[in-house]
């Protein structure tokens, strides 16, 4: 399941979380109507849907009176007359508007909004989340990046400008900024539903609340769904590569000892040491893991070959002759045998991928 009007940046979320929100994924924790705080038989598509409706007349209705705006960033439409209502239908409630900065490591950061622990920054219509808007400021990104970093009382931020809206962590612990971000420009005019359900479940404000703590503490900004999200992706991503190892292990030993069977000459090179078994396992592990490249890029419809309709006939002549999903489907259902063929196709492609032109 692709988004395009969705992303996430700085490695904060695997990308494959987006679609296990999207489908309610039982092993994600948190994703249940009451977990959202709905009632009786409600289900979350339900209130999506009702949010949806109301904010795109909301939406429009904004989108006229910008157009009318003479000049200047449009902060305050923006701010009245767009993201309150938008966070209001999230649950909110009516954002306070913080008067003076937030003070973290003895520096000053002009955050607009506080929801309990999560600051809110919102700004104009007009006005780019990236760069500074008048000289001797930061950009908004960057400031409200460097708050959540310093400020040990503030883990999650969301930030917005109407057109965009990024959904912040302190990344200290990664490389530069981690947000996820949505396109509401182009989720409401191009009347995404499905990718505004995806919003409507990342920033719903019970992916904020605190949580009760099972050792009766107090609750710290850490303990929120988005965080258990996030230590999910962390642990299955343990869980996988361990997984993959195991996998990835035994891929090489069926490999390794066929192609010893299958080629003479390589048998040969291992016996006399013209081949040393290091260089070999090296060899055998960087072919698993582009054949597991190839996996993927085709299980998830990532195109290896441009989508031009003039590809047509090619894409077919890949799928039916070169593909991996055809190799695999082979292999589950007759044994391997003496014929080169199907190798010789895989190097094929995989020389292909590797080569700076590709190969027409």
């Amino acid at each position: 399941m692709s988004f395009s009007h969705a992303q996430i940046t700085g490695g904060l979320f695997p990308h494959n979380l987006l679609a296990q929100v999207r489908t309610g994924d039982p092993q994600l924790p948190g994703v249940k109507p009451a977990d959202y705080h709905l009632t009786g038989s409600e289900r979350l598509g339900d209130a999506a849907a009702r949010k949806w409706q109301r904010l795109r007349s909301v939406y429009r209705s904004f989108h006229e009176e910008l157009k009318r705006l003479p000049s200047g960033d449009g902060t305050s439409l923006t701010r009245d007359r767009w993201l309150q209502p938008l966070f209001t239908e999230l649950e909110f409630g009516r954002l306070t508007y913080q008067r003076g900065a937030l003070d973290a490591g003895g520096r000053h950061y002009p955050v607009s909004h506080l929801w309990q622990h999560v600051p809110i920054h919102l700004t104009g219509w007009h006005v780019d989340l990236d760069r500074r808007v008048t000289r001797g400021t930061r950009a908004p990104q960057s400031m409200l990046q460097e708050f959540l970093n310093v400020s040990p009382d503030h883990l999650w931020g969301v930030l917005s400008n109407g057109r965009l809206l990024r959904i912040m962590r302190d990344s200290t612990s990664l490389v530069g900024s981690a947000y996820v971000e949505f396109d509401l420009e182009a989720i409401f005019e191009g009347d995404v539903y499905n990718e505004f359900f995806l919003l409507y479940a990342f920033l719903h404000q019970s992916r904020f609340e605190p949580l009760p703590r099972e050792d009766g503490a107090e609750p710290t900004p850490a303990d929120c769904r988005l965080e258990q999200w996030r230590q999910h992706a962390v642990d299955s991503g343990v869980r996988f590569h361990r997984k993959l190892s195991a996998g990835v292990k035994a891929a090489m030993e069926r490999l390794g000892t066929g192609f010893r069977l299958a080629n003479s000459a390589v048998d040969r090179a291992l016996s006399d040491g013209d081949l040393t078994l290091d260089d070999y396992r090296h060899e055998l592990l960087r072919l698993a893991y582009q054949l597991i490249f190839v996996f993927v890029a085709e299980d998830r419809d990532i195109l290896l070959l441009p989508p031009d309709p003039d590809f047509a006939r090619a894409r077919e002549r890949y799928d039916d002759y070169f593909s991996t999903r055809r190799l695999r489907r082979l292999a589950r259902i007759r044994p391997g045998d003496r014929h080169g063929d199907l190798w010789r196709s895989t190097v094929t492609v995989l020389n292909a991928l590797g080569a700076d032109d590709g190969d027409r």
